[in-house]
């Protein structure tokens, strides 16, 4: 093969990629043999072939086109996207194995329900007609509700093909008034980022137009070479083209760390700490963009001591409007109060401003208090991160040209992640990194038509963490707190919220798989009377159901999805293998079971049009007929007249905070209004900072992760045999050899991790880029794919950031030993 090159005769990046993309071609085809069975011996040249759009569901939605001969998809590759100003022609191996994904071994093929006489996680199943599953589950819905009302039966909506819309299931929920399960996941980088920006950046690619301008770009807590491999290739084009330097932050060196031109490892945990004292040190040198913080943050408005709240207009006159309500700020042109719509040079440091009887201070006065909480030899204590680096890291953040960091969900699984993540934020705003206010094209995913106003909705949210209390008793308690709002103190008592449950359906997602302390997980599904799972294939949440329903793909169903700036209608390209259906006609036959018909009377096609054709659409000349026919439209980022924050502006200061799902627990205001850093609530092996080390690090002294995988998404794609092929086929744990050789492990040898909650047996393999006293676990893989136990089943539900309900996968410790051959006992 003769090399790609450009006129000097040198070998570009992007020609090397086109050279390594032909050879990977090449030595692809000695596993062709995986994709036999999808195509019939008796296929030809001449068999009918028709090309489908699609997409892959597997993280960034990407469009793809499906190859189909006779009745089965063969192939999948990259679409053509007409219009995109930027290169997203990408396929990953994941989107490649969609062929082998739709006539996987495990696969659901047809309705089941537990064997009679047999207990949960027996393996003991019987196959029943679509007719005795629907008419069961419908039977069991109408007695419970009937009995222990109506939230008794909670449901789980995640989408058996995330993210495919899932507007026919929530409208189920909601009008057969379901309590519903929640994720309790990535809420603080969720809420974090809403509350602060106003939206997500650079999250399901919709901005990734931006990152090839970029002269600094930072990473920080997040791996796309392995868990979005297509958002790789805007990051090494701004390398490339445009001297972008690359910081990466995280604790282990991963994949895009061995990119890096700078790569900090810290102590887990500490990266809200490390953000505040870079914010001092890029205020201490004078290299904040004051211009950026006076027109487009919360920055010169003042706040009232008495209260912690923004001084408004509303305070000062009588009769102003909700809309005409602005923000006082104090002028430096006139030397007096004004508003922030018309002030000429709102001031950002001043402190002890008298308006109206009132004691104020600039938002940024206050921040600038709590960044000097963190001077550079605190910082460099408890992150561990030298002196000198971090300086670099604050030069290269105020490097001329674009910056922004992308955050990623790592650091927002720790017990105090929704201040984590407004730390970062508080970079972003202090340096004018944030883009204009954009968001990605929403489709509606509600369950209702814009104009269905009045309908049934679901009685309340639930999180999993609450399902052991309120099956044991029907009860859950959240604490009460002791709340501040500036010079105000408030006792606020416990909530108890009551909900008796009976009954869960859960459709899609692996929770047994995927959430925290897995035994804890499996004793609550297991009290519910009856458990019902649809899916694609079989897995650990299947094996303790009653009822098992087979769930088909995108490429057997179809319809739209926005994601990656893009407006997908994917075709219908093959029949449902098997008995299989999709979430929309599993939500319409049960629905109609229910009686509950006049809400159920549209077809798929039908119902998916709603899901397109919204006001926004329409102003932008869209709608489902027109996207159904192009099969893909690029749309962008849709441009916004404001952030979408409570005031229109970046916030780092939270006046009146709340949860985004508010499960009725209390709150402090005052704790999260600043950013501010503290120890993991239970990964905290070290003492510094004036904070001690937790006591149970003397049991168990190592910090155990779970981090991304090339070729899986949690546990989807994790039984795709394709896949296996191409990376170990069982569950390892990435070791530095430091930490093995003190306990006498050998590299590629079986060891245990374990702690008070459970244990994982899994391969070692040492690693110099983990860094000492931490493990990264594999995650996903099903119970049936380790020895014994489960990584899930060593972390965490407990819950302390109470503003924000999200699992802190990563604030766990744990111990590892040499595997002496024993199969422990564990629940199943």
């Amino acid at each position: 093969m003769e090399p790609v090159q450009n006129t000097t005769g040198t070998l570009t990046r992007r020609g090397f990629l086109k050279t390594t993309a032909a050879a990977a071609l090449v030595a692809g085809s000695a596993s062709a043999a995986g994709f036999a069975a999808l195509t019939p011996k008796t296929a030809s040249a001449q068999s009918d072939e028709k090309i489908c759009t699609t997409y892959c569901n597997a993280c960034m939605g990407c469009p793809l086109e499906a190859v189909v001969r006779d009745g089965n998809v063969v192939l999948t590759r990259a679409k053509e996207i007409e219009g995109a100003p930027i290169d997203q022609k990408r396929m990953c191996a994941r989107g490649a194995s969609i062929p082998t994904l739709i006539v996987q071994e495990k696969r659901i093929q047809y309705p089941m329900k537990r064997a009679e006489g047999t207990e949960r996680g027996a393996g003991q199943w019987e196959r029943i007609s679509w007719d005795e599953a629907i008419d069961t589950i419908c039977a069991k819905i109408k007695e419970y509700q009937a009995e222990f009302g109506s939230g008794s039966v909670c449901s789980f909506t995640y989408g058996t093909t995330e993210p495919r819309n899932m507007y026919n299931l929530n409208r189920l929920e909601n009008v057969a008034q379901f309590s519903h399960q929640n994720r309790t996941t990535d809420f603080a980088l969720t809420q974090g980022t809403m509350y602060t920006a106003g939206g997500f950046y650079y999250q399901g690619g919709a901005d990734m137009d931006l990152v090839s301008q970029m002269s600094t770009f930072v990473v920080w807590g997040h791996n796309p070479i392995v868990s979005w491999p297509n958002a790789w290739h805007y990051i090494a084009d701004a390398i490339e083209n445009n001297d972008c330097k690359l910081i990466v932050v995280d604790p282990n060196k991963n994949t895009i760390g061995q990119k890096a031109d700078l790569f900090v490892s810290l102590q887990p945990g500490t990266d809200a700490a490390l953000a505040l004292g870079l914010a001092k040190i890029i205020e201490e040198e004078g290299k904040t963009d004051d211009a950026f913080m006076q027109q487009k943050s919360c920055a010169p408005f003042l706040v009232k001591e008495s209260d912690g709240r923004f001084l408004r207009k509303s305070d000062l006159e009588e009769g102003v409007a909700a809309d005409a309500d602005d923000f006082a700020v104090w002028d430096e042109a006139t030397n007096a109060m004004g508003y922030a719509s018309t002030a000429q040079n709102p001031v950002l440091r001043k402190k002890g401003i008298e308006v109206a009887g009132q004691r104020c201070n600039t938002a940024y006065s206050l921040l600038i208090d709590r960044i000097n909480e963190y001077p550079i030899e605190m910082v460099s204590e408890v992150t561990t991160v030298p002196e000198e680096a971090i300086r670099t890291f604050a030069d290269l953040l105020c490097r001329p040209g674009m910056a922004d960091i992308f955050q990623g969900y790592g650091i927002d699984h720790y017990g105090h992640g929704f201040n984590t993540i407004a730390a970062v934020s508080v970079l972003r705003i202090m340096r004018g990194m944030v883009p204009e206010p954009r968001m990605s094209y929403p489709l509606n995913s509600s369950g209702f038509d814009e104009t269905e106003t009045e309908h049934p909705a679901i009685v309340q949210s639930l999180g999993t963490f609450m399902f052991n209390d309120l099956l044991d008793t029907g009860k859950y308690t959240f604490p009460g707190v002791t709340a501040h709002m500036g010079e105000q103190v408030m006792e606020l008592p416990d909530v108890t919220v009551e909900q008796p449950l009976k009954m869960l359906i859960s459709f899609g997602a692996n929770i047994v798989n995927s959430a925290p302390d897995r035994n804890k997980t499996i004793e609550a599904y297991k009290k519910f009377d009856f458990l019902v799972t649809a899916n694609i294939e079989w897995c650990d949440t299947a094996d303790i159901s009653d009822i098992v329903l087979p769930a088909a793909t995108i490429q057997e169903v179809g319809g739209p999805i926005g994601m990656n700036g893009c407006l997908v209608w994917a075709d219908k390209a093959v029949e449902p293998k098997f008995e299989a259906k999709s979430d929309y006609d599993m939500a319409n036959l049960i629905g109609r079971g229910l009686g509950l018909d006049e809400w159920f009377q549209e077809e798929f096609d039908e119902g998916m049009k709603h899901v397109v054709n919204t006001a926004m659409s329409a102003a932008m000349g869209i709608d489902a007929d027109k996207l159904k026919e192009a099969g893909v439209m690029y749309v962008g980022a849709v441009p916004m007249p404001a952030y979408m924050t409570m005031t229109g502006k970046l916030q780092f200061y939270q006046e009146n905070p709340g949860p985004i799902e508010n499960y009725g627990q209390p709150m402090d205001p005052a704790s999260i209004a600043l950013p501010h850093w503290e120890p993991p609530m239970e990964a905290w092996p070290v003492t510094a900072g004036g904070f001690d080390a937790n006591p149970l690090a003397e049991k168990y002294p190592l910090i155990v992760t779970a981090g991304t995988r090339r070729f899986r998404v949690h546990s989807y794609y994790g039984q795709n045999p394709l896949l296996r092929e191409m990376e170990i086929n069982e569950p390892c744990v990435r070791i530095n050899p430091v930490d093995a050789e003190a306990r006498g492990i050998e590299d590629g040898s079986y060891v245990r991790l374990f702690n008070d909650r459970g244990h994982a047996v899994a391969k070692a393999t040492f690693s110099a880029g983990i860094r000492p006293g931490c493990l990264d676990i594999d995650r996903g893989w099903q119970r049936s794919q380790y020895i014994s136990g489960c990584n899930n089943d060593l972390t965490s539900k407990q819950i302390v950031d109470w503003t924000c309900p999200t699992y802190a996968y990563h604030d766990c410790l744990v111990e590892i030993e040499p595997w002496d051959g024993v199969v422990a006992e564990s629940q199943e």
